[in-house]
């Protein structure tokens, strides 16, 4: 069950509807939320179709989390035998539309950046109206979550264009284009411009598909989220996979909007009655940086550096 829900309303009425799907699949739809991403959604074909190899090559991943990653970078889910069938830019926000100082390819300069870094302030933007109502849905001071996602400091929030070539139909084995998952952070936005999802969330050991809907952005929470609330909140497991065999011809893009806490923010669970929370324990702090490349370190097969 995915749930569809007005963003445009008082944030006490968000967090009442957001409650029980933030309590249950962690995913959610959000209406009416004032952005706008067919500009982007343009700026991002022509990167991934009209760039050449060797000038994404110039803008290889780095350890900082930014850039290009090449197909067959990635392998979310270790127990796969092969490896994600996807591209991706990764923009640090910070970084790059506050600090002006990630290098980034002439596709994304000019009046492009400038359509980049709008749509990136809106998705903070929305963040915190969320993070808000997270907090009054959980009879927490308003602030207690977005005390700790500045804009301006140091943190590891990223806006990732993420573009999925055509690839044959769904077979018993080999690749997925994004391997089973949960991400990282407080909660992701997710932006899909076409009918092709392929995405699916693992509910009671059971893959189910989130089919797009118009005009809607993508809501889920992060493990972050799932660690600080203790587990009141669920990141749910998710993937990509390949397209039925009408759509094998097809290509798939879409926008991910990863909203973390800033780099130093010390995670505590507010529920230690649970003693884990996959895999790490409620009695265990960490800082939002720590956690974030702890996982990272896993995700890229072609990095260990990270």
């Amino acid at each position: 069950m995915t749930f569809t829900i007005n963003a445009d309303q008082p944030t006490e009425t968000l967090s009442n509807e957001i409650k029980e799907a933030c309590k249950s699949t962690g995913f959610l739809y959000l209406t009416n939320t004032g952005i706008d991403s067919k500009e982007v959604f343009k700026i991002s074909q022509n990167f991934f179709q009209d760039t050449s190899a060797s000038d994404k090559a110039d803008y290889r991943i780095t350890t900082a989390n930014e850039g290009y990653v090449n197909f067959g970078d990635e392998l979310l889910d270790p127990s796969q035998p092969d490896k994600d069938l996807k591209e991706a830019f990764n923009f640090g926000v910070k970084s790059a539309f506050v600090d002006n100082s990630q290098s980034l390819p002439e596709t994304f300069k000019g009046n492009n950046f400038q359509t980049l870094k709008e749509f990136s302030t809106n998705c903070y933007n929305l963040g915190i109206k969320l993070l808000h109502a997270f907090a009054l849905s959980l009879d927490l001071e308003s602030d207690y979550f977005t005390k700790f996602h500045s804009s301006s400091a140091p943190n590891s929030s990223t806006f990732r264009m993420l573009y999925y070539p055509p690839v044959e139909a769904t077979t018993s084995n080999g690749s997925l284009r994004a391997g089973a998952h949960s991400d990282y952070g407080s909660l992701t936005f997710l932006f899909q411009n076409s009918e092709i999802s392929g995405l699916q969330i693992l509910k009671n050991g059971v893959w189910e598909d989130v089919e797009p809907v118009p005009n809607a952005v993508l809501v889920n929470i992060g493990d972050i989220m799932e660690f600080w609330t203790g587990g009141q909140f669920k990141s749910t497991t998710h993937r990509v996979v390949k397209p039925k065999m009408t759509e094998q011809s097809k290509p798939r893009q879409s926008l991910a909007y990863f909203f973390h806490p800033d780099d130093d923010a010390i995670v505590n669970a507010m529920d230690t009655t649970v003693e884990s929370i996959k895999g790490l324990s409620t009695e265990t702090s960490l800082t939002a940086y720590e956690y974030l490349h702890q996982r990272l370190r896993a995700t890229y097969t072609s990095r260990k550096d990270v």
